[in-house]
């Protein structure tokens, strides 16, 4: 029987994994890696995850040719969609939240929108209902704004492989002990498509400007459209707002150095680096454009 099944997926999956490599190095216990592929994104970490696991000795096993799971003492779940046929009662599940604010869907993106002061990662044993799992423990790091979806997956990468380490630790014969979460604290994040990308100008500019950083790479980005062009916005800055009698949300106001002042819900934001559907950076040459 294995030690541990690891069900991995993206940059946290790949941390968690060189958290087991040096366990595995130290104990000389087995583990088997299932890991999935996420389209939606520029790197999912599928063939890093598959080269460490192979380096290491770790069995390694495709999501899509995974037909029978191997026995093991415990699961994890590390950012992973698919369900998961396996004895509810070993699998612990790891989500990027600290519950039981933001049960669902991509809650660190939403954290980083919301402009939470601190983000991190739960372990709860797995739960058929939304996130309620019984709560293990939890890591948790204070940010800065502004902050880049990129550099805030690496620092909670970092969480999940020093959380999965002691996890593993703690574990006896009688698994491990945990607490219920407090219903009167939670919420929840919905999921997103390709609608929820797009800026919406009747925001404020601290809004905008968090949610550009939080759905840039290793996501598509924010949009915004000219005339029907979609253009994405990779890097924008927020600008004292002045008076304006007759706001409009979405029109520039001026361009300066070549980058455009938009006027927001509240405030101003400056569009630092944009660019087309094809790739290429994006020149505002037009005073009188609205964005929508």
């Amino acid at each position: 029987m294995y030690k541990a099944g690891l069900f991995l997926m993206g940059k946290k999956g790949l941390e968690c994994l060189e958290s087991i490599v040096r366990w595995k190095q130290q104990s000389g216990q087995r583990f088997f890696v299932v890991a999935g592929r996420d389209k939606a994104i520029a790197n999912d970490y599928f063939e890093d995850l598959r080269t460490l696991a192979n380096a290491s000795d770790i069995t390694f096993i495709e999501r899509t040719e995974a037909t029978e799971i191997p026995s093991a003492e415990v699961y994890f779940a590390i950012g992973w969609r698919w369900l998961i046929k396996t004895q509810m009662d070993k699998l612990i599940v790891f989500h990027d939240s600290l519950l039981p604010k933001y049960r669902g869907f991509n809650p660190l993106v939403t954290a980083l929108i919301e402009g939470d002061a601190e983000i991190g990662v739960t372990a709860i044993k797995a739960d058929r209902e939304f996130d309620k799992g019984d709560v293990i423990d939890s890591r948790k790091v204070t940010v800065t704004y502004p902050i880049k979806i990129e550099r805030a997956i690496d620092a909670v990468s970092l969480l999940y492989a020093d959380l999965i380490s002691d996890i593993l630790s703690r574990l006896t014969a009688q698994g491990i002990e945990a607490k219920p979460q407090d219903e009167n604290l939670a919420t929840y994040s919905l999921w997103r498509d390709e609608q929820d990308y797009r800026v919406n100008w009747n925001e404020s500019s601290e809004r905008i400007s968090r949610t550009i950083d939080a759905v840039g790479y290793p996501y598509n980005g924010a949009v915004t459209y000219i005339g029907g062009e979609k253009i994405t916005i990779h890097e924008s800055e927020i600008v004292q707002d002045i008076t304006i009698v007759n706001r409009a949300p979405g029109k520039i106001l001026m361009i300066e150095d070549s980058h455009p002042i938009v006027v927001c819900g509240s405030g101003l934001l400056k569009i630092l680096h944009a660019t087309d559907e094809n790739g290429q950076k994006y020149m505002f040459n037009k005073l009188r454009v609205r964005l929508n």
